[in-house]
């Protein structure tokens, strides 16, 4: 039944702008389909007259067409005209209208011999400039996209302090009024010939070849925030000029591109989480949402933070990145705290990554990583929800703002945490992305522990869901342990068996190890191993390893070493004050320093191998 004052609301008088804010599950979207179909029923006067209404992603749009189907139009003076009626994602209706005109979409090669030609033109003033060299041009193409997709003045540019750079071009320097006359020369170039890039050129492209055809009477906008102020200016030129022509838009914050004669504020849910979880259930089949066949969510759960970011490392690059370009992946963090941690994770582990904040960032093929609550209509082929778990998604708010979020997966969804599993696991619906249950890898772990100390070989056995409960068995007796024969070690960023990698002091996550393969009042951590330098010894690529911290070690110890502030896992000799660093693996030659140029961080004591 639909809520008293959204009803009021929706019949409300003719205003030409309005704004409702509201949170998630307030009923913006429901307020905005009852708003259309005022639209239609009393303020379209005329044959050819239209309605568009756009929305952040294609889930939203499925409800929003169901919402719209289920309204009855009334019997008016006006119900025999022929109203036209809209539903798109924002890439949608820009497709629409290329495909219109005609507008061809820019390849690689295209935009790059477009952008030379860009320089070319401007040549004579390069003379004494060193940065528009031909192994600079990658970054040039980059640096000039981003002034035209930021809509940046030439004053602003020269002057300011940029955000995002990819070319060493000081503030008010000689390099920045060139590049500056070079994005102008490709944007002309790419309008003379109908070329489109995304979130550079567009809106000029399509906003030049506008007709009355194109032209909407109402234009009604859900999750407005989502838009960039550049993509909404676009979208507010497709209203008609006419004194009944309106710009309606919901959002979740304040709105300041237009002046709105009427705002209203939605302040509670007035939708409950059954209400929510079956409005996501009974849509999520609609063909509208994608052509594409969608796979069932996954629901990962780890004993720590820094297991589940390896999952999520292994994931992206075994599988993911065989699919799919980095960019189509979105890693959502509950804060920025933890997203920090995420990106450091992902660095080390080479994958390429960066922070995005809203639809128009775009630099490159890299993992996009956001914070669950400030993602702005960022549609991703792929959602990784990280740390999934009881301490981070515990309130009706989250699970509000969560289920909002994660339907932002065009085609996989995967739910990944440690430690306790989340309440909202069993209240999320069955079809967020199909009707199947979540997938659950809850179970018994078993690992061979190597203690190189006593060159013995141990197996133990952990509940996932509680990793203080572990069995140990040696020679074939098995033995479970208590909680005060157990130690918590710390794990950090990978460290290469190979050439050395930069390893960062910041934890990434835990295991429990028993006591007795640790020396007492010694420090311990644990690093992963990256590279196959040490396999003669035991020790393969994404095996763990147990470091002692120790500045002393004798010679023939496998230590973990420091090189002007990177790391690597070495058989160390010392000789006449020179230390070698030999791999155990043949393909690898020996490395010679000075002992005033390294730095012991500890002995390899233990080896951790996943059954």
């Amino acid at each position: 039944m639909l809520n008293s004052r959204i009803d009021i609301m929706s019949k409300d008088r003719l205003y030409n702008n309005i704004l409702v804010k509201g949170v998630s599950g307030s009923g913006k979207s429901t307020y905005l389909i009852n708003r259309v179909n005022e639209y239609i029923n009393k303020y379209s006067v005329e044959d050819g007259d239209s309605v568009l209404v756009l929305f952040k992603n294609k889930l939203s749009k499925a409800i929003g067409l169901k919402l719209f189907e289920k309204r009855e139009r009334e019997e008016t003076l006006f119900s025999f005209l022929d109203i036209k009626v809209d539903f798109y994602t924002y890439d949608e209706l820009v497709e629409n209208l290329l495909k219109i005109k005609e507008i061809n979409l820019c390849s690689d090669d295209q935009k790059r011999k477009i952008l030379l030609e860009a320089i070319d033109s401007i040549k004579k003033d390069l003379r004494n400039s060193k940065i528009f060299r031909s192994s600079n041009i990658e970054n040039i193409e980059k640096e000039v996209c981003e002034i035209l997709s930021s809509n940046i003045d030439e004053k602003q540019y020269i002057e300011g302090r940029r955000r995002v750079s990819y070319v060493n071009a000081k503030k008010n320097s000689h390099n920045r009024e060139l590049l500056y006359n070079v994005s102008q020369e490709f944007k002309k170039l790419l309008i003379q010939n109908n070329i489109y890039i995304k979130d550079v050129v567009d809106v000029e492209i399509i906003e030049k070849l506008l007709n009355s055809n194109d032209i909407y009477t109402h234009i009604a906008i859900d999750d407005g925030e989502f838009l960039t102020d550049k993509q909404r200016k676009f979208i507010y030129t497709l209203r008609k000029d006419s004194n009944i022509s309106t710009i309606t838009i919901t959002s979740k914050k304040n709105i300041k591109d237009v002046s709105f004669e009427k705002t209203y504020n939605l302040r509670n849910n007035i939708r409950s989480s059954e209400e929510i979880k079956n409005l996501i259930k009974g849509f999520k089949g609609n063909k509208n949402i994608t052509e594409e066949k969608s796979n069932p969510p996954h629901h990962f759960i780890y004993d720590d933070m820094g297991k589940s970011f390896l999952a999520i490392r292994d994931l992206i690059k075994n599988n993911l990145s065989l699919k799919y370009k980095y960019e189509d992946i979105l890693v959502l963090f509950k804060n920025e705290e933890e997203l920090k941690k995420g990106k450091l994770h992902f660095i080390n582990s080479k994958i390429p990554c960066r922070r995005v904040k809203n639809s128009l960032d775009s630099n490159g093929d890299k993992v996009k990583l956001a914070v669950f609550n400030d993602v702005l209509g960022i549609s991703s082929k792929v959602t990784i929800v990280t740390n999934f778990n009881n301490e981070n998604y515990c309130t009706n708010k989250d699970k509000k703002i969560l289920l909002d979020e994660i339907a932002i997966a065009e085609n996989e969804l995967y739910l990944i945490g440690y430690g306790r599993e989340s309440k909202l696991i069993n209240n999320l619906p069955l079809g967020v992305l199909e009707d199947k249950r979540f997938i659950s890898n809850r179970g018994i772990e078993s690992f061979t522990y190597v203690d190189c100390k006593k060159n013995k070989v141990i197996n133990l056995l952990r509940d996932i869901s509680a990793p203080k409960n572990m069995i140990i068995n040696v020679n074939g007796k098995e033995e479970e342990l208590y909680d005060s024969e157990i130690s918590r070690v710390k794990v950090f960023s990978h460290i290469a068996a190979g050439m050395p990698i930069f390893i960062s002091e910041e934890e990434t996550g835990s295991m429990y190890l028993p006591q007795s393969v640790l020396t007492k009042n010694k420090e311990h951590f644990i690093l992963t191993i990256e590279g196959d330098s040490m396999i003669n010894a035991g020790i393969n690529n994404g095996d763990k390893v147990v470091i002692e911290r120790n500045n002393t070690v004798e010679n023939g110890d496998i230590c973990a070493v420091e090189i002007d502030g990177n790391a690597t896992l070495k058989t160390v000799k010392i000789k006449g004050g020179m230390a070698t660093l030999i791999s155990e693996n043949d393909n690898y030659a020996p490395m010679n320093f000075k002992l005033n140029e390294i730095r012991i961080i500890g002995q390899a004591v233990g080896i951790i191998k996943n059954n």
